[in-house]
């Protein structure tokens, strides 16, 4: 009686539960990024399969969130990825921020992995498993990272990966640049974001009466409250520096009678490609250093941590911000390269 009702169950799995389902459905739209995931498990010798899969979009405005990844959706065997088609969650991301959102979920539905909140030594999200209030699941890498986009792919696969070189701290510097306004024409030029407010600047290279060396002097006369605003643009073409290594950028900066939100450093590197964002990194002081009032010239620095592939241009700006009157002093500009220590 035991051999026949084994018998009976391959013969009739439409009537038992004898055989296991191996269904597989995936919307469309998000089938390019599932296959792209099993490719990726592929190349780093992982063995994942699609059975019992099920890849949707689903509206998860009740849930506050742009996707859900299930390892057992309510109990069963099926793995489940949900992703929220709001344009926010989808419609806004190019390719690569898509791709993450997909992978992060389909990180907890076929690899069954938990969030984790970890970070590298340089402050980068130690994995593209985080959770959504925690790090930015759209920002892990992209076209011009493609160095951050295979260690973050690696540590979804294979949790022991190692910390990669341009997650640590940079320590090493190596002059790439430096401006150090001996002459009357430094490198450089004033401009603007509205050519309608030209007469409100001026440039001039004067000696700082309190360090008695040349300076870049800018002054802005009246503030200007529409969010125009005038910067010194020092524009480094075609440089040859290694992704993953960073830049610092340093400055002797004084201020005189500057009211409002003052003066940010910012690096910025150019793509030149006509199909995308011309700016592909940027890195700025607005949000962390006040550079305003009435100071004496002091050393700031910001960092750019990775610097991207296809670089056209760098492009090192001194800002006077909207809403801001006064004059600014720079001296001693300086543009590094910066590395790990071996």
């Amino acid at each position: 009686m035991k051999n026949k009702l084994i018998l009976l169950c391959f013969l009739i799995p439409l009537f038992t539960n004898c055989n296991k389902s191996k269904n597989k459905f995936v919307e469309k739209d998000l089938e390019v990024y599932v296959d792209r995931f099993f490719a990726e498990a592929e190349l780093r010798g992982i063995e994942v399969t699609d059975e019992d899969l099920e890849v949707v979009f689903r509206d998860l405005s009740d849930e506050g969130v742009c996707g859900l990844g299930h390892f057992r959706f309510e109990g069963t065997d099926l793995r489940k990825v949900e992703i929220n088609p709001d344009f926010f969650c989808w419609g806004f991301h190019e390719d690569l921020g898509r791709e993450s959102l997909v992978f992060h979920e389909l990180g907890h539905a076929i690899l069954r992995r938990t969030h984790v909140n970890i970070s590298l030594p340089n402050g980068s999200p130690g994995t593209m498993m985080c959770d959504g209030n925690t790090c930015n699941i759209f920002k892990f890498y992209d076209k011009y990272t493609q160095g951050k986009r295979t260690y973050y792919l690696d540590k979804l696969f294979r949790v022991s990966t190692g910390i990669p070189d341009w997650g640590r701290i940079k320590r090493k510097a190596t002059p790439f640049f430096e401006e150090k306004v001996e002459s009357d024409t430094p490198m450089g030029q004033l401009e603007f974001s509205d050519l309608k407010i030209t007469t409100n600047f001026t440039q001039t290279i004067t000696t700082n009466p309190i360090s008695q060396t040349k300076n870049i002097q800018l002054t802005v006369k009246e503030k200007i409250p529409n969010g125009a605003t005038g910067s010194w643009v020092i524009r480094l073409d075609n440089p040859t520096i290694e992704e993953g290594l960073g830049l610092k950028l340093r400055a002797n900066i004084a201020t005189e009678n500057m009211e409002g939100e003052g003066v940010a450093m910012l690096i910025r590197t150019l793509s030149g490609q006509l199909d995308a964002l011309d700016i592909s990194a940027a890195a700025t002081s607005r949000n962390t250093t006040s550079i305003t009032g009435d100071l004496v010239a002091k050393k700031y620095e910001i960092d750019l941590d990775y610097y991207p592939s296809d670089v056209r241009q760098i492009a090192l700006i001194f800002q006077i911000l909207p809403n801001t009157s006064g004059t600014v002093y720079l001296d001693d500009i300086q543009l590094d390269v910066m590395e790990v220590v071996k």
